[in-house]
């Protein structure tokens, strides 16, 4: 009977695993994406029954309890990190994020012909949020005298010259970068 040192072994498949990801270049965690996205939604579910909360006890009403600066804050981070996460592995593993992609939002790619509306993919949503100059978070919600998060944010930036506005589903955005990293 040998004996086998589990910390090798460990060390190799940890080895392995980054040299598939990103063989001479970033390492990003896939766990940590994953984590990402859930505190995402986390935070777009419980806008509500904060808002709830807030609403039947005041004293609950702090600065921070229902501060959309933190909340924007934070989401912005969030989609920051899953977004450019997910460019980088879709780089290198050259697997086109598009292919398997279902829409997770719209987009009208020329302001100026705002009839021209088209599906958003999520390589193409990552790609927005990143390069967006504006963000709005979906606050039209009611509850009380509350406003809490809906689920859709809407992004805004220029390319070429133009200007394009995208409105993206927070729920789909995380569903299609999770299904994007299943078999990673």
């Amino acid at each position: 009977m040998s004996n086998v040192n589990f910390d090798n072994i460990a060390h190799m498949g940890s080895t392995l695993m980054h040299r598939q990801i990103a063989p001479n270049g970033h390492r990003p965690s896939i766990v940590r994406l994953r984590i990402d996205l859930h505190h995402l939604i986390s935070i777009f579910l419980a806008s509500k029954p904060i808002a709830e909360l807030v609403d039947k006890e005041p004293e609950y009403a702090t600065r921070d309890l229902l501060s959309y600066e933190l909340e924007d804050a934070e989401i912005s981070r969030l989609l920051l990190s899953a977004a450019i996460t997910l460019r980088v592995l879709d780089d290198r593993e050259r697997k086109d994020l598009d292919c398997f992609s279902l829409q997770c939002g719209t987009i009208i790619k020329k302001t100026h012909e705002p009839e021209v509306l088209k599906g958003l993919t999520i390589r193409d949503a990552c790609n927005k949020i990143i390069h967006a100059i504006d963000v709005q978070f979906d606050r039209t919600c009611q509850f009380g005298t509350y406003q809490h998060l809906g689920s859709t944010f809407r992004l805004e930036g220029q390319y070429k010259g133009d200007t394009w506005r995208a409105t993206i589903n927070a729920y789909e955005f995380a569903r299609e970068g999770l299904r994007a990293v299943r078999d990673l």
